[in-house]
This record gives C-alpha cells, structure tokens and sequence, in this order.
C-alpha cells in the first residue's frame, strides 16, 4: 500500500510514476488495455486514494497517459468523476477561485457532462 508523506512525496511519486509505466508498457500492446478497464479503474483509484495533492498527481510523467487508456465513454466518465471527486473534496476555500480549472480539464480529457447543451440557457447550462 502507498501512504503520502509530504516529506517523502517525491520518492513515491516516483515509484507511481514506475508502476504506472510498467503497466502502461505491458498492456498497451494490442490494446490489451480494453479488457482491463476494471483494473485500470482500480489503479486510478488506489492512487487517488493517497494523492491528494494534485500538483504531485498532475506533475507524474505517466499519469494522464495511463487515464488516457481509458477509451471506452462509460470508463472515461467514471474515472473522470473519480478525480474529480477528490479534486473537488480537496478544496479549500483559497482553491475555490480556481474551480474554473474543473470545467477546462473535463474538456481537455472528452468528459463533458451529460446532458449539457452548446448554448447558455440550455439543459444543463446555467445562464449567464
């Protein structure tokens, strides 16, 4: 199991960072990441579990790729709301300034919540 310490997030950070590129390298090979999502989800959400600081968790070299392995619509949503939960329960009040952020990486990662329309006012979208 991994436990963060502040003091010793770099080195954990690091062997994370070597776990994920391990398996990114074992399972990308024809796509065998497709029959995997239910232990991808389970990574994600162990190491979501211990990082809580997401300049560490976005800074690892191999973590948005090995979100990215998550193609099919119904595993990207999923695990998208599943950083974003604990992205969300990390907040401060200082922190809530940049929520902004939220709505910008759900974009960027093709998890748009269901249901939103294009234009303000509909379904979804609030109004100026």
């Amino acid at each position: 199991m991994w436990t963060v310490d502040s003091k010793e997030s770099s080195g954990q950070k690091r062997e994370v960072n070597t776990v994920l590129s391990d398996i990114i390298k074992h399972i990308m090979p024809d796509r065998a990441f497709e029959d995997a999502y239910a232990q991808l989800q389970s990574v994600i959400r162990k190491i979501l579990t211990y990082f809580h600081d997401f300049s560490i968790l976005f800074s690892m070299e191999r973590f948005l790729p090995f979100v990215d392995m998550s193609q099919k619509d119904s595993v990207r949503v999923e695990v998208c709301l599943s950083i974003m939960d604990i992205f969300i329960n990390a907040l401060t009040l200082e922190d809530e300034k940049r929520s902004g952020l939220t709505d910008q990486w759900l974009h960027m990662h093709g998890c748009e919540p269901a249901g939103r329309g294009d234009k303000p006012g509909e379904e979804g979208e609030p109004l100026p």
